[in-house]
């Protein structure tokens, strides 16, 4: 069973939210109406899987207060709510989230936003398993920032370490999934973790710069714009 939070000022909008979300499966719920309360909550209760947050809340803004209010590798599903136009609210494009609902919210929508939510979970929960001499270690492929081939070896840049393994680059590449992709003979990016290419390097949201072949350098940036794309629009319909 998944756990969702809702915090919207207007607690009306928080039970319309709640109604609508019982009818698209078994959800653990809980609704509060402030930053304050919300933050009370995850302190008792852990982060939720789907956070549904007003970007405007009294005296605050939901937006800016996610740092405070959840990891920095946070799990979390983020939907933001709004009853305000979408040209006001281009701000929310600066946090990572799974959708944007404008009030009122209808069941189609809810839903969409929802299975968006549930795909990036089940997305976040996939792994490979490599071997690093006798030891064998399970990763989540979300926590991988990029692969590098240095001779027999891929060396696996993660979040957290660096990993060496003897295998190589374009089958680790494809079992990794489809957000990876080889941008150079010797190297394949998660593009979850790219923000910008520029000239003939990935730059990634950690500050590295990735090297993009000429070769590869077509089918890369043409990856990447769907990849933004798709992304873009999950968050708006």
């Amino acid at each position: 069973m998944l756990n969702a939070v809702i915090c919207d000022d207007i607690p009306a909008h928080a039970l319309e939210i709640q109604s609508l979300l019982s009818q698209l499966g078994t959800y653990e719920c809980t609704v509060c109406e402030s930053l304050p309360q919300l933050t009370q909550v995850i302190a008792a209760q852990g982060e939720p899987d789907i956070l549904f947050l007003d970007i405007r809340l009294k005296n605050a803004d939901g937006v800016s207060e996610i740092p405070k209010l959840l990891n920095e590798r946070t799990r979390t599903q983020i939907i933001f709510v709004t009853g305000y136009p979408l040209e006001n609210c281009e701000r929310v494009y600066d946090v990572a989230h799974a959708y944007f609902l404008t009030k009122p919210v209808t069941l189609e929508r809810l839903e969409k936003a929802v299975r968006a939510a549930e795909k990036h979970l089940n997305e976040l929960s996939q792994t490979i398993t490599i071997k690093c001499g006798a030891t064998l270690h399970s990763l989540f492929t979300a926590d991988i920032l990029y692969m590098e081939s240095n001779r027999r070896k891929v060396l696996i840049h993660t979040v957290e370490r660096v990993y060496e393994v003897y295998e190589q680059l374009q089958p680790l590449t494809q079992l990794a999934g489809p957000k990876f992709i080889q941008c150079h003979k010797s190297y394949s990016v998660n593009l979850q973790y790219a923000r910008t290419i520029d000239g003939r390097f990935f730059y990634l949201s950690t500050g590295e710069q990735i090297p993009i072949s000429q070769r590869a350098y077509t089918k890369v940036k043409r990856a990447f714009v769907q990849y933004l794309g798709v992304e873009h629009a999950q968050k708006l319909n």
